[in-house]
């Protein structure tokens, strides 16, 4: 069974940090446990909510900002 919210969160985007490392889109020296903790945080819904509601971003400046964090671990 499929869990909810955050866990079940971790275990989608696992499986999708996964699928990049085996095509070998990790940036060098990122071990899988890492990208997927990265990964998990900024795509937490509180990130968004914290960056455009409360501190007023734009979406397409949030989008921008975590395009680029991500590419600090996916390349």
């Amino acid at each position: 069974m499929a869990k909810g919210g955050a866990e079940g969160r971790l275990q989608d985007l696992g499986r999708a940090v996964e699928e990049l490392a085996t095509k070998g889109l990790l940036r060098p020296g990122v071990e899988l446990a890492q990208a997927v903790d990265v990964v998990w945080a900024l795509s937490s819904p509180d990130v968004y909510r914290s960056c455009v509601h409360d501190r007023g971003w734009r979406p397409a400046r949030f989008e921008r900002w975590l395009r680029d964090a991500l590419g600090l671990v996916i390349g």
